[in-house]
């Protein structure tokens, strides 16, 4: 196909008046052609579909046109029929209308449409507090800068695009290493590895030692997008993000769709998989893919629904003018430009949700660049493009909430800078989880905290430690939703009693604090946790002990935190 692309297109650059041109005039013509078609469909990997030629005619006819007059002004005898003319005005029009649909015929709300978005009143479910992203992409490209050093000429690597994935081990940023600079890419056509770092939790950053010969950095035929491209040369190629399956096994995931209104409208139709480790492709159609695999919904896609959502329900004319029922995704960014940081996305974060999905969130606000507060937000799932409208007007937005972490900075924001928002629904409370990162470096400082209703804030070391004073507040009363918002109430928050033996009890380091977690056998639901702060008794704790404990009961919460801790035999 893409042969005959390259020998065959450039034929429509010829001057078709044979006649009245010279075979030198001819040859140039091709050559320019041959030129024109190399850059698009080589250098700039356009899909080779019949959809893209239609698209491409546009500059063929301006070509045509503007050559014809060339031609016909320097020999005036050699006058450029006014039959072409006219026969190359109609087809740049009829590509220009193609390519602009549906905007052409004022039919931009078909795009709003098609994205088919849900509009609920109610909360988004619940999270799982363990699947909290607390480690911005900031952070997960400083752990990752750490092993360049360990590889053999680190001055030839840097890290690649940064991307979040999902796996049965937790969630975790990837990104490949990476040539640096295009002249040492052309001397090196091999990449030494693939680093990933966990998103729920600080800790160093891994590397998967594996040598592959695509990547993002590298040149010609060695460069990913071109590999994948001779899978699906006549679909549009969206993203080739780093993925890890649930063995840690890295791959490159590209998604290929369909244009459903000429060059607009990108609908996704399946994926490609490149596993790293052995060089292999295969194609999957969407409802085949792999269930491992997070998007085939790609963020650009993520972004593009959003923006069609939000913008063009009531169609472009009204997104302009007079803007009713206009909303868009919030702005907002930490302010540190970190030299080769690359990220997906900075309007649309991918998140882990109650059921163990993945989404991407962003939250929307109106026209005004200065708004803090929400209109509502939405998941959008990376697997089916599902997307929910959570309304919320009034309701604190992301700009909002690094806003009042800020506050609880003082002095401290000459150094240090919130970043990358998120809304999550924790205890039945809108909560935004806003990380502090180091402005030299994207370092992890402090994890803040603001409800979006009430904006009640606090800011911690550790994730633990702010869920801990959270739900103290929620036991307290402290935090007051309003009448319009349904939360867990102190009744549901009392602090309970248990005494049982202990079936397993494990120890783990979080933010440098020694955490316990404990199972007892007389409820198997769930799992306690404490910290050493409560009583340092619990280091001396062992399986089989009896225990009398105290914890803040959260309804449909599996891990239960421990306020009171006593053993038995211990007086």
């Amino acid at each position: 196909m893409w042969k005959l692309i390259y020998s065959l297109l450039p034929v429509l650059f010829l001057n078709f008046n044979v006649k009245k041109s010279s075979k030198g005039m001819q040859i140039f013509r091709y050559i320019v052609g041959f030129i024109y078609t190399f850059i698009v469909f080589y250098f700039i990997n356009m899909d080779k579909s019949f959809s893209a030629i239609i698209a491409n005619l546009k500059f063929i006819a301006l070509f045509q046109i503007l050559f014809g007059a060339i031609e016909a002004a320097s020999n005036k005898e050699n006058k450029s029929s006014k039959l072409s003319f006219l026969v190359y005005f109609v087809v740049f029009l009829i590509s220009i209308f193609y390519s602009s649909m549906p905007y052409s015929y004022g039919g931009a709300k078909n795009l709003a449409s098609m994205v088919g978005a849900k509009e609920s009143e109610s909360q988004s479910p619940k999270i799982n507090t363990e699947n909290i992203i607390i480690v911005p992409p900031e952070t997960a490209y400083y752990q990752m800068q750490t092993l360049i050093g360990s590889l053999p000429n680190p001055s030839l690597y840097k890290i690649g695009e940064i991307s979040l994935t999902k796996t049965d081990k937790g969630a975790y940023y990837v990104a490949t290493i990476e040539i640096e600079g295009a002249i040492k890419a052309l001397l090196n056509r091999e990449l030494p590895g693939v680093a990933y770092v966990s998103a729920e939790k600080v800790e160093d950053a891994k590397l998967i030692n594996v040598s592959f010969k695509h990547g993002d950095s590298l040149l010609f035929n060695n460069n990913i997008y071109r590999k994948l491209r001779d899978y699906a040369p006549n679909s549009v190629l969206l993203n080739a993000n780093i993925e890890l399956d649930d063995n840690l096994n890295p791959y490159f995931v590209g998604s290929y769709g369909h244009y459903k209104y000429g060059r607009a409208g990108i609908v996704a139709d399946g994926v490609l998989l490149y596993e790293v480790k052995t060089g292999e492709v295969k194609n999957y159609k969407k409802e085949e893919t792999p269930k491992w695999v997070d998007q085939i919904y790609t963020s650009d896609m993520a972004e593009k629904y959003n923006n069609y959502f939000g913008r063009l329900q009531k169609g472009f004319i009204n997104s302009i003018i007079g803007q009713k029922g206009v909303h868009i995704p919030t702005a907002w960014g930490s302010g540190i430009d970190l030299k080769g940081f690359e990220i997906e996305s900075k309007q649309v974060v991918p998140v882990v949700g109650s059921n163990g999905e993945f989404y991407f969130f962003t939250d929307h606000t109106n026209t005004s660049g200065t708004s803090t507060t929400m209109t509502g937000y939405t998941l959008t799932n990376t697997r089916t493009g599902e997307m929910i409208y959570y309304k919320t007007p009034g309701l604190l937005n992301g700009q909002g909430a690094m806003n009042a972490v800020d506050k609880l900075l003082g002095a401290d924001k000459a150094n240090w800078t919130t970043t990358q928002p998120i809304l999550y629904n924790i205890f039945n409370v809108d909560t935004w989880i806003v990380p502090v990162i180091n402005k030299t470096d994207g370092s992890f400082v402090k994890l803040g905290l603001v409800t979006a209703q009430s904006k009640f804030s606090i800011l911690s070391d550790s994730k633990v430690d702010l869920l801990e004073q959270f739900k103290k507040a929620l036991a307290d009363g402290r935090i007051n939703q309003g009448t319009d918002v349904k939360v867990d109430n102190a009744a549901k928050l009392k602090e309970s009693e248990i005494s049982g033996k202990i079936l397993r009890i494990n120890q783990i380091t979080e933010n440098g604090q020694s955490v316990f977690y404990i199972k007892l056998d007389n409820e198997k639901d769930k799992i306690f946790m404490i910290n050493k702060n409560v009583n340092a008794e619990v280091v001396l704790a062992k399986e089989g002990d009896t225990i009398n404990i105290k914890y803040i009961n959260m309804e449909g919460q599996k891990i239960q935190s421990i306020t009171g801790f006593n053993i038995n035999f211990i007086q």
